[in-house]
């Protein structure tokens, strides 16, 4: 599509794009689609190649410069996506019809908020035609957008997208002074079961740790990617990510890095592996050798909450769902997604189920909000 104001390519590499043209659109407060984290996934082969990810990046330029993108990847599996529809594939096969390929529009691997869309917001609609062209030509059975903007969902809702929406717990940071400031507006019996769990890991004897990337020695990334490895053998989940991507990682985005480590004596026996950017901090890959009480608390909300009240920042994300960390601080926000299917018996199917379950959301949202962990809420 060729004209004046746009020209619009399709493209099947990160490599496609300098690094300085791709990160001027990205989310000053969002670092999973900026370029250095997308190319460690590439470069590692965790997406592109045979990963089931396949790269579809839809390029938007005017007069030469790159003013938009949607990271759109063509899917075979449904892991790393927390898209939730299980059940929708289920149908899809109980009734003998495919469900994949798909197209995917998100952060691969990461349950993350934020804007999608990498550019100018106003570039954004004339694209959404060209995504429906892309998705008819290459055989695609749906496209999902995962974890967008409230003003992106309803930019797709406008060009036929089913709205969905769900929730997942964010820590706000009310201008706290310290972690007691912020202890003080809970209730009684939330900040007295805080306290008792942090004086538990403070009587452990651990070494509670925090570092940042330029800090973490090649051994320490290495026992954090143990960590992640025996959470997901825990759980009995397929790990996507590899040892070399959590090295490329810290390489390219080391600023962006931050690590929590409990240390026993020189041993480091658990951890999470964390990204910062802007007034953000993103809780993500967590783990452990050693069953201690509390300490997930500690190293996965405790720990962040306090860097994040030293450093000013606003909003501790610590991953998908979890209702523990409601009891902890963490309130429920709204996160955004939109669906739109090729066959229109299974879009209208999805529809009806989309409304229904906003009216479970939003009745669970409010009945959460009602038993905050907070005094005055």
């Amino acid at each position: 599509m060729n004209s004046r104001v746009l020209t619009v390519t399709i493209h099947h590499s990160l490599r496609d794009f300098s690094q300085m043209e791709w990160n001027a659109l990205t989310d000053p407060n969002t670092p999973f689609l900026d370029h250095e984290f997308l190319s460690a996934l590439e470069s590692t082969a965790c997406i592109g190649g045979n990963s089931g990810w396949l790269i579809r990046f839809i390029a938007a330029h005017t007069d030469g410069q790159l003013v938009g993108i949607i990271p759109i990847f063509e899917k075979h599996h449904l892991y790393g996506e927390f898209l939730y529809d299980w059940e929708w594939h289920a149908a899809y096969s109980r009734a003998g019809l495919p469900y994949y390929p798909k197209g995917f529009w998100g952060s691969p691997f990461t349950p993350a908020s934020g804007p999608k869309f990498l550019g100018n917001p106003d570039v954004l609609p004339q694209l959404i035609p060209v995504l429906i062209e892309l998705s008819q030509r290459s055989g695609w059975h749906s496209i999902h957008a995962a974890f967008v903007t409230k003003a992106e969902q309803s930019a797709l809702t406008d060009q036929g997208f089913i709205p969905r929406t769900h929730y997942q717990y964010y820590w706000q940071n009310r201008s706290y002074s310290s972690f007691d400031d912020f202890l003080s507006t809970l209730k009684s019996s939330r900040r007295k079961q805080i306290k008792k769990e942090r004086r538990s890991i403070a009587d452990s004897g651990l070494d509670i740790q925090v570092k940042y990337g330029p800090n973490l020695t090649q051994s320490e990334v290495d026992a954090l990617f143990e960590f992640y490895l025996s959470t997901h053998d825990k759980r009995q989940g397929h790990p996507h990510l590899t040892r070399t991507l959590f090295h490329t990682i810290v390489q390219l985005m080391p600023d962006r890095v931050v690590a929590v480590l409990a240390y026993r004596g020189t041993f480091p026996v658990a951890g999470t592996f964390n990204f910062i950017k802007g007034n953000k901090l993103y809780g993500r890959y967590w783990g452990c050798t050693a069953e201690i009480p509390n300490l997930h608390f500690e190293c996965c909300y405790y720990q962040l909450i306090e860097l994040a009240i030293q450093k000013g920042l606003v909003t501790v994300e610590a991953g998908a769902m979890g209702d523990h960390k409601f009891l902890r601080g963490f309130d429920p926000e709204p996160t955004y997604y939109a669906h739109l299917f090729a066959l229109q018996e299974g879009h209208e199917a999805v529809k009806n189920h989309a409304i229904q379950e906003a009216l479970y959301i939003a009745d669970a949202m409010d009945q959460l909000k009602r038993t905050s962990a907070y005094k005055y809420e």
